[in-house]
């Protein structure tokens, strides 16, 4: 029988709201003591960190299961800068199904895995460049995403002309790049660009410098190494008409010239610090 030294179990009949009895009956329940309130506090506490553990659980789990990885091609025709974006990207969760030099190889590998984006240096050496490849991946598959990797600040350092790039890609300088992280943001809005209601999105514009198409191109011939005379011949006009441009081309890109120093030699300088490399490679 209940006892004065057992408070938490005694009843007071007609008291407060009954609770279910194991058997489904109800039976009026009197004053609870506190004691019993701790005990159910403390369950109560015990099934919310039960739960918090779980959830954290599975979020862990959810975090750790593997998802998918972007499928990239990288065309790099430098050895040691393949090997090295390479790596930068797997670190970024990119699987590079091919690291290859060239345009051919490109279309080679591109026709043995698939490809998600293709990351592509715009100065590939001898053969097609990496513009060129570009506008052959995008007329061969529309929803390919393209990164153009370069050290050109304009484009038509390497090509001379003005072309535009292919819709929805994404132009980054390589002195623009601090960390691996910066590339993984590019290949993801190059997806995105062609992922855009359906439609591919426009290309980035790269800085354009202050010179007309015929200036970039004889700046660049120069920086290959072509004499006035051979310049002139190209161009269908008289070394004067060269030797004259060369001048203009210093004026533009607001260069004093140096009496000491020849205007070939300035302009040679002037091409690599815009990320131009002399000679072919």
């Amino acid at each position: 029988m209940p006892t004065a030294d057992h408070p938490w179990i005694l009843r007071k009949p007609h008291d407060d709201v009954g609770t279910p009895s194991p058997m489904g009956t109800n039976h009026n329940q009197g004053p609870i003591h506190p004691q019993h309130n701790d005990h159910r506090n403390r369950i109560s506490d015990c099934r919310a960190r039960t739960q918090e553990t779980a959830a954290l659980f599975w979020a862990e789990r959810w975090r750790m299961s593997p998802v998918r990885q972007i499928q990239v091609l990288l065309v790099e025709d430098h050895d040691f800068t393949r090997t090295t974006v390479a790596a930068s990207l797997r670190s970024e969760q990119c699987k590079v199904v091919a690291a290859v030099p060239s345009a051919r190889d490109a279309l080679r590998a591109i026709d043995e895995h698939p490809v998600d984006c293709a990351v592509i240096d715009l100065n590939l050496g001898m053969g097609p460049n990496g513009l060129d490849l570009a506008h052959r991946l995008r007329e061969d598959d529309p929803k390919i995403g393209i990164v153009l990797l370069t050290t050109f600040k304009d484009p038509r350092l390497l090509a001379g002309d003005e072309r535009s790039l292919p819709a929805g890609t994404v132009y980054l300088v390589k002195d623009d790049v601090r960390t691996t992280s910066q590339m993984r943001e590019a290949i993801d809005a190059a997806l995105a660009n062609v992922k855009k209601n359906g439609k591919t999105a426009e290309a980035d514009k790269p800085t354009r410098l202050p010179l007309t198409d015929t200036q970039m191109e004889i700046l660049r011939m120069v920086a290959e190494g072509l004499t006035n005379a051979e310049i002139a011949e190209r161009r269908g006009v008289t070394t004067r008409a060269v030797q004259t441009a060369m001048t203009r081309i210093l004026t533009n890109a607001q260069i004093e010239p140096d009496p000491s120093v020849n205007v070939r030699v300035q302009l040679v300088k002037y091409y690599q610090s815009l990320g131009g490399t002399t000679g072919v490679n």
